[in-house]
């Protein structure tokens, strides 16, 4: 920088930029594993580029947020390409911590580069203020600082945590899925042959798949602390679509309920010579004329308000063959509470002259 001064005081200034370079340098610091609980060892390694001097020094600092080191190694530079490391890591350490590698000439530092690591911290077995969606964008940091500040301790938010949420010392609560297609409720989620698009959640292979990428999607947060797993709150799908393992589930629960089929055929005054003859019947059929009153009132009553969804917009639509599992989401949270908990609280037993019902709903083949 030039500056022209007189008696007036600085009369003009010029600068031009320059870069120091360096044959010898710090190409990039590597972690085993980029997060740590505490009580164990973050361990890494230094490379280096360049030809190494013997006066050469290789410093590693852990770096907090606020730019203060809490802990820093000296190491010899020697012949080879890069210098290992490893660190105890301590509870009262922070979420985030930058990791630097320094190569150092004469005590003077040369080059160096950084990388992040996370020290995992629940925020467990203590009182916690959770907000749903941490801020965004550019502003990020100061919006994580501010919740901080004002006493959050965790961040519920689907995807994965943020560095931002680590240095604010946010633990973290992972949406984990909401098992929708396109809208809450269940007839919107089903392709024109009554399938779930997802895939029915009876269908084994189909759950195994999906429950494999749910969990591969939590492993991030695994590493920055996790309060505790959410399994999503605007869940539509409760067992019901017409696929065959929606149909088998339900002959299941039924033979696990009445026994027998003569016990079922006893108490619905039915016909069916085995639960594999009880089926759906086609819409056009439904209601049946010996369907339980409650079913006829709410079928009617779906289709004179004209509803698919929770929202109360779009046009009704028949379906190919169903129950009343398939028309309505309240319909389906009452079937997946039978299916679950047959008869076992005073709410499904009310269910108990109801639902299965749904029996005399098929023909016997």
């Amino acid at each position: 920088m030039t500056i022209v001064r007189s008696e007036r005081g600085i009369e003009n200034w010029h600068l031009k930029p320059f870069e120091v370079t360096s044959k010898s340098k710090v190409q990039t610091v590597e972690l085993k594993k980029d997060w740590a609980e505490p009580g164990e060892t973050l361990t890494g390694r230094v490379l280096l580029d360049g030809p190494i001097q013997q006066n050469h020094i290789v410093q590693i600092r852990l770096v907090d947020e606020d730019g203060r080191t809490l802990t820093r190694k000296n190491t010899k530079a020697a012949d080879a390409p890069f210098v290992s490391f490893e660190f105890p890591i301590h509870a009262w350490m922070p979420m985030l911590l930058r990791v630097e590698g320094a190569l150092l000439e004469n005590n003077e530092e040369i080059s160096s580069a950084y990388t992040f690591a996370r020290v995992t911290n629940r925020h467990q077995d203590q009182f916690n203020f959770v907000v749903w969606n941490w801020p965004s964008g550019d502003l990020s940091p100061y919006g994580s600082q501010s919740f901080a500040k004002h006493g959050v301790t965790a961040i519920l938010q689907g995807g994965a945590p943020s560095f931002s949420l680590a240095a604010s010392n946010l633990s973290y609560v992972p949406y984990t899925t909401s098992f929708r297609m396109s809208s809450h409720t269940v007839t919107a989620m089903l392709d024109d042959h009554g399938i779930m698009k997802n895939g029915c959640i009876h269908d084994p292979a189909v759950m195994e798949k999906w429950i494999s990428s749910v969990v591969e999607r939590q492993r991030e947060a695994r590493g920055h602390g996790v309060l505790v797993y959410s399994l999503g709150d605007e869940n539509a799908v409760h067992g019901s679509c017409l696929s065959d393992h929606c149909l088998g589930a339900y002959r299941r629960y039924l033979q696990r309920i009445h026994g027998t089929i003569a016990a079922l055929n006893e108490q619905w005054e039915s016909d069916f010579s085995s639960f594999d003859a009880i089926t759906l019947l086609e819409g056009e059929k439904l209601p049946a004329e010996n369907a339980p009153r409650w079913f006829q009132e709410f079928f009617a009553q779906r289709l004179q308000k004209n509803r698919t969804d929770n929202e109360g917009g779009g046009e009704a639509r028949p379906l190919r063959s169903g129950c009343a599992s398939v028309l309505d989401n309240r319909a389906a949270w009452q079937f997946q509470g039978i299916l679950s908990n047959p008869g076992t609280t005073p709410e499904n037993r009310m269910f108990d002259c109801a639902l299965p019902r749904v029996a005399q709903y098929g023909q016997a083949k």
